[in-house]
Parts: C-alpha cells; sequence; structure tokens
C-alpha cells in the first residue's frame, strides 16, 4: 500500500482559510455526532436483529426489498443464491409446529417490527444528514459532506484534503476554491443518485469534493512529485512519483473497482467510487477552462497584488496624508522611519523616491528604493520595475546599484525593455565586480550583456573563467564571449582566453552573433530534507533522507547556502542547503540536500560548548572540506553572522538570484 504523506510543493502565499475551514467542520460534525451515531447504530442493529428473527420464523411473509437487501446482504442474489436459501427457511418453517396464527397476522406483526427500524434508521446522523439517493433531500448534497462513516474515513480524506487544497487555494484565490470545492462535492453526489437512484442507503464523506481537488492538482501541479509511504519487509520507506502518474493511476484504480462493483451487483460496494471519478474529472475540466481563460493573472494574482497596496500601518497612512497636503519634508522623513521598520513597501518606497527626486535627498532614499526594488524582483512584479526603472538609470549615482540586482532586473525586462536600457544598466555595475563575486553572477551579467552588445560582456566574462568552479559547458560559453568581445572591453585577458585577433585578421564571421538576446535560464531548486547523523573530518556527511541512511562526500557540493528563517507567528530557524548543481550552471533544475536546525543537534556532529558555537564550526568545515562557494557570502555563510530571510521563499530566491 503506497500512502501520501508530502510533496515538494510545500509553501503558499497566505494561509488556507478556506480548506482549513472544511477540515475543521468535518472534525467538528464527527466529533458532534460521534455519540448519536454509536447510539442509533446500536438502536439499528436491536430493530434489525428483531425483525430478522421473527422472519426466519416466519419465512413465508414478505420484507420489503432494502430490507431484505440489509438481511441478506452477504448472499448474492446472482444465480437465484438468496431465492434459493428463502426456500430452504420455508421449507424448514413447514416441519416445525405452526402458533395458529394467519399469514395475515403474521405480516402484520412483521411490518410493525419493520416500522421501528425504518424509525430507528431515520434518526441516524447518517440518514438525517446523509444523502439517500431513494430519498434524495436538496440540503443532503451539503451535509452529507461533512459526515464520515468513522476516524480512518475522516482521517484518509482530511490528509488528501490537506496534501492538494492549500495548493489550489492559492492560486484559485479563496471564494472560487470554496465555490468549486462544495460545487465538486455536489455535482459527484448527483451522478452518484443518478447511477443508483433505489439506493437506500446514506452517502456520507468528503470524498467526493476532494477527488475535484485532486483533478484540479493533477492539472495545475502536474510536475509536483508526492512523496508515498510503503513497507518494504517491514520496513518503511519513502518515493516520489509525479503527480502526472500518480494521479491517473488512482482515477483508473476508481474505475477498476467501480466497474467491479457494478458487477458483482453491489450499488457501490460500500465505496463511492464512481461519486470519486465524477469529482476527479469535474476538477480537471474546471482546472482547464480556469487555464483557458487565464483566471488566475486576470483575477487571482491582480486581487493579490491589490491586498498588498492596503495599509495598516497608520505611520505609512498619515506619511502620504502630508505628501498628498504638501509637507513634503516631513512626509519623506516619516516614510524613511516607516521604511526602515518595514523594509520591501514598493508603495511607500515609491512615494519616498517621488519626494525625494522633488526636494533632493536620493542618495538617502536609495538604499530604501533598492530594498523595495528586490522585494518586486522576488514577486516578478515587471509592471513596477519596468516603469521605474529608466527614471532610475536616469539618478543613478555610481556604488548604487548592486550587481545582483542588476542581473535580476535585466533578466526580468529582457523580452520588455530597450536594449539600451539593459546595455546602461549592465555597464553600470561593470567597476562593481572582481574576482570575489560569485562566479554565477558573473555568468549572468555576461550573458545579458552579450544578449544587447554591451562592452562589458568581455569583461564580466573574463572574470567568470577566473573560478575553477565553473563548469565545462559554461566555461565554452564565456570563452566565446570573450573571443567575441574586442579586447579594450576589459582590462586584462582572463587566463585561458583565446587570444584577440591580430590587426589586419579577417573579420570574425560571428560578429553579429553579439546582438542576439542570450535568455536566462529559469532555474528551480530541487531539493531533498535530511538530517545529518555524522560527520568525518574527510569530508563525508552521514545523513539521514526519510528511513534510509546515505553518505554524502562534500566534494559533490558545489554551493554552500546558509540563512536564518524568521517566519511571522513563529520560531525562527536556520537551514544550510547543499547544492549539487551551481545556481550558474545550464542545468535548470538545481539538486540539492537541505539541513534544518531543528532537526538535528550539531554538537552531536563537532565538539562544542554551545549549539550556535556548534553549527559555526559545522560550516567552516563543511566549506573547507568542499570547497564549495559560500553564499549569500562568505561571512554570513559561516554564521559571522547569518544572514535573516522573511520566508524559505525569500532564502530560496537569494539562491536562484546567483
Amino acid at each position: 500500500m503506497f500512502i501520501p504523506v508530502g510533496h515538494d510543493q510545500e509553501s503558499v502565499r497566505r494561509l488556507p482559510w478556506v480548506t482549513f475551514s472544511m477540515m475543521g467542520l468535518c472534525v467538528a460534525v464527527y466529533l458532534l455526532t460521534f455519540m448519536a451515531v454509536r447510539e442509533s447504530e446500536h438502536e439499528i442493529s436491536r430493530k434489525a436483529q428483531a425483525v430478522a428473527e421473527y422472519f426466519f420464523q416466519h419465512p413465508e411473509t414478505k420484507l420489503p426489498k432494502e430490507i431484505e437487501d440489509l438481511l441478506f446482504g452477504n448472499i448474492s442474489d446472482v444465480q437465484d443464491q438468496r431465492s434459493a436459501f428463502k426456500e430452504f427457511l420455508k421449507e424448514s418453517s413447514r416441519a416445525g409446529k405452526g402458533n395458529g396464527e394467519s399469514l395475515e397476522e403474521q405480516q402484520a406483526k412483521l411490518d410493525t417490527l419493520v416500522k421501528a427500524l425504518y424509525r430507528a434508521r431515520a434518526d441516524s446522523p447518517y440518514y438525517s444528514l446523509g444523502l439517500v439517493p431513494a430519498h434524495q433531500k436538496i440540503f443532503a448534497y451539503i451535509t452529507y459532506q461533512f459526515m464520515h462513516a468513522g476516524f480512518w474515513h475522516l482521517f484518509g480524506n482530511m490528509l488528501f484534503l490537506y496534501l492538494a487544497g492549500p495548493y489550489i487555494e492559492d492560486v484559485w484565490g479563496r471564494p472560487l476554491f470554496a465555490a468549486f470545492y462544495l460545487s465538486a462535492g455536489v455535482l459527484s453526489a448527483l451522478i452518484y443518485c443518478l447511477k443508483y437512484p433505489e439506493m437506500t442507503g446514506p452517502l456520507v464523506g468528503a470524498s467526493g469534493a476532494i477527488a475535484g481537488v485532486m483533478g484540479a492538482f493533477l492539472i495545475r501541479h502536474s510536475k509536483v512529485k508526492i512523496n508515498f509511504l510503503f513497507f518494504f519487509f517491514f520496513r518503511p520507506r519513502i518515493v516520489a512519483l509525479p503527480a502526472w502518474i500518480m494521479l491517473p493511476l488512482w482515477l483508473a484504480r476508481e474505475i477498476f473497482f467501480g466497474q467491479a462493483s457494478d458487477y458483482a451487483g453491489g450499488q457501490g460496494g460500500g465505496v463511492a467510487h464512481w461519486a470519486h471519478v465524477a469529482g476527479f474529472a469535474y476538477g480537471v475540466v474546471v482546472a482547464l477552462a480556469i487555464r483557458h481563460l487565464d483566471f488566475e493573472k486576470k483575477f487571482v494574482e491582480k486581487k493579490l497584488e491589490q491586498a498588498s497596496t492596503v495599509h495598516n500601518n497608520p505611520l505609512l497612512e498619515r506619511a502620504l496624508n502630508e505628501m498628498w497636503r504638501g509637507d513634503k519634508g516631513h512626509a519623506r522623513e516619516m516614510l524613511i522611519d516607516y521604511l526602515k521598520s518595514t523594509p520591501g513597501d514598493i508603495d511607500a518606497a515609491a512615494a519616498l523616491w517621488d519626494v525625494s527626486r522633488d526636494i533632493g535627498g536620493l542618495a538617502a532614499a536609495a538604499p530604501l528604493f533598492f530594498g523595495a526594488i528586490r522585494e518586486a524582483l522576488r514577486k516578478k512584479d515587471s509592471t513596477f520595475v519596468e516603469t521605474r526603472w529608466p527614471e532610475v538609470m536616469e539618478a543613478l549615482e555610481p556604488g548604487w546599484l548592486d550587481p545582483g540586482v542588476a542581473a535580476r532586473v535585466v533578466e526580468l525586462l529582457s523580452d520588455s525593455a530597450p536594449p539600451s536600457l539593459i546595455e546602461r544598466t549592465v555597464d553600470a555595475v561593470r567597476d562593481q565586480v572582481d574576482l570575489n563575486t560569485a562566479p554565477g553572477l558573473l555568468v549572468r551579467l555576461a550573458r545579458s550583456a552579450a544578449g544587447v552588445g554591451a562592452a562589458s560582456a568581455g569583461a564580466f566574462a573574463s572574470l567568470a573563467l577566473e573560478n575553477p568552479e565553473i563548469p565545462p559547458d559554461t566555461r565554452d560559453e564565456m570563452q566565446e564571449i570573450v573571443r567575441k568581445a574586442p579586447v579594450s572591453d576589459f582590462e586584462s585577458p582572463a587566463a585561458g582566453m583565446a587570444p584577440a585577433s591580430e590587426p589586419g585578421a579577417a573579420p570574425d564571421p560571428f560578429a553579429t552573433d553579439l546582438k542576439a538576446p542570450v535568455p536566462p535560464i529559469d532555474h528551480q531548486l530541487e531539493v531533498v530534507n535530511a538530517r545529518p547523523k555524522a560527520w568525518s573530518s574527510s569530508g563525508k556527511l552521514k545523513i539521514e533522507i526519510g528511513s534510509g541512511k546515505r553518505v554524502l562526500d562534500m566534494q559533490q557540493v558545489k554551493v554552500v547556502a546558509v540563512g536564518g528563517i524568521r517566519p511571522s507567528g513563529s520560531s525562527p530557524f536556520l537551514l544550510i542547503d547543499l547544492l549539487l548543481d551551481a545556481p550558474w550552471s545550464n542545468r535548470r533544475k538545481l539538486r540539492g540536500i537541505r539541513l534544518r536546525s531543528t532537526d538535528f543537534d550539531p554538537r552531536k556532529l563537532v565538539d562544542a560548548p554551545t549549539p550556535m558555537k556548534a553549527l559555526q564550526i559545522l560550516l567552516e568545515e563543511l566549506l573547507k572540506t568542499s570547497e564549495a562557494v559560500p553564499l549569500p557570502n562568505p561571512d554570513a555563510a559561516r554564521g559571522r553572522p547569518f544572514e535573516q530571510f522573511g520566508s524559505i521563499g525569500d532564502f530560496e530566491a537569494m539562491i536562484l538570484s546567483q
């Protein structure tokens, strides 16, 4: 058996309140009806036993079909097995002694017992809140979704909803997801009722709605790898398999069992397989429609952007009011104070830039404004960057622009900004890079500069070639950029670069290729969570991934990225990413091992008096034995001090920006 326990889509932009509310309602209904369900089951069992005993004593009487199915459910009517059993009962009864009652009197007594059974069943929460296809109630199309037939039924449904719901709610928005979830439950129940219109048993559970969410997940997150727990010779194992394989297999399983149950004449066999199939198909259709209509970009993303501009800070409100009233000096001071406490607020930073441009003082505003630019880049807000960047370049002073910001700006604007703006941006940071600059950043700048024929392309490429960690394919690319660039483009040729052409040599037939755009590689992190178990000074780190153990040779590690994560509302922790692929390589998916400080005690790996000191010693050892590139910089990667990030997403964005 494969049990889903997680997947690699581990972050959402906001709390999934709709998903959590649906889960909370299911749990609440289960707890509130638990005792009533137990009591009703006992009463139904007692009444059913009375009916069965009387019928077995008087088999000449007749039972309603649904009560007969209840009593003889384990005896199939195929090949007349049930009829043969009833004839046997009648023959046994004729051989016994009668009690003098007529058949009409016997039937009347049986009917009284059957009515008592009906009343007991009607009082059960399963029947009052569940959906009975033969006796449908409109409200039951909603209420049945929150009733569950026992703890494990509830647990399984909540596990699937927890794994899929938040990630569909995040990309579709809460109102649409709530409507979709409930409508998936309604449609799956409707299809089930149409298929089994005479069924008198109740349909309960959220699985139809959750199957709809799973169908949507297949379309929206098809490449996500789902982690499955299974047991191999009684030992637990974890395997990661893509959603585009496992979810269709789950659907095929439901179709198979649904058909098998129908063949056996079981009307679902106790599991609403066809409700699952209908819900899943509904989710696929809705997800495809939303993709076709570009709903997420037109409405959800726009709504999130609007939400980010709602100001709940009174200080910011007062600053904006002061600016609109004309007191720009006071407004500027208030905006600076606000941005120091709330860095990255795009609207506040834009207001500060505007007022500083009008009254002077852009130098003081620049660091705070570029903090907002970084936030916009993290969100890939090309509109804000594109509208502001030409003005920034006009007012730019030497030393204001960080090379990392420049690289991310030109990559974001490569398809929309004029080549001259891209060229001015990369040329502006030419004198701010050196041999200590991260090689990945140099590679990215060289690519962008070469794409627009910027004079600085050769300088960036030659510096990148000085780093021995550059992969062979990237090294060839950088050497080609250097070869095409005039010697005057950089002060001194890099070691290993092709020599400049001799005077009078024939022109390079490929020189015009410098104008061709070189698209940036859209890197993605593909990290596996692990727990370190032992460290050897020879450069071997013993780690545990799931229930398996392996030894990581630090010579395989190309980058060691370290950052403190301070999520709002929870305790801070430290992440250590050991990347097997460098962010500046041509590999799209960057493999890595992720260590989380809350998962291990570093004092068990190295000898130190405190956990913090042990962490610093361990990091120093990891960097020394691997000779990997430290991120975000050599000091921060060694904890002198650790650089802080607001979320795991911010930390990963830092890695991918190299």
